[in-house]
């Protein structure tokens, strides 16, 4: 929830630093392409899907764990995800018109955790459909 109806809002979720991240961002209106880095500031402009991948754990037994952002739709606004010069990972919510405003929303990125970077990934999209958004995950 925010302070005042905008028709943007930018959040910061968290810093990242020293930890891999694949993100796949659009490019232009029609194209996305990905990058890979290992600090907030890498992370793109309109990044529609981010995976971390995280190690815990001590010198003898590294845990790998993997974690997925799916920013989502909600109503009249996307979400999206960037990196800014503090290292920080913002959400970004906009509707593209400045006549559409709002301050509260429930549901702008889902967040799913593993060890399988592939079960990871399909079960936040399976999350995302459960919760009866309009994502397809594919088999």
């Amino acid at each position: 929830m925010f302070d005042q109806d905008d028709s943007r809002h930018v959040v910061p979720l968290g810093t990242l630093r020293d930890v891999s991240f694949l993100a796949c961002f659009r490019f232009n209106l029609w194209w996305m392409t990905q990058k890979m880095g290992d600090k907030g500031r890498d992370i793109p402009m309109e990044t529609q899907f981010l995976l971390l991948e995280t190690k815990d754990g001590s010198s003898d037994y590294i845990e790998i764990v993997y974690i997925v952002f799916l920013p989502l739709i909600e109503g009249p606004f996307k979400a999206c995800l960037q990196g800014n010069d503090k290292d920080e990972v913002e959400l970004c919510l906009e509707s593209g018109d400045s006549e559409t405003v709002g301050s509260a929303f429930s549901h702008s990125v889902y967040i799913s955790a593993g060890t399988d970077p592939f079960e990871t990934i399909h079960e936040a999209y399976e999350g995302c459909q459960v919760a009866s958004w309009d994502i397809q995950a594919k088999a």
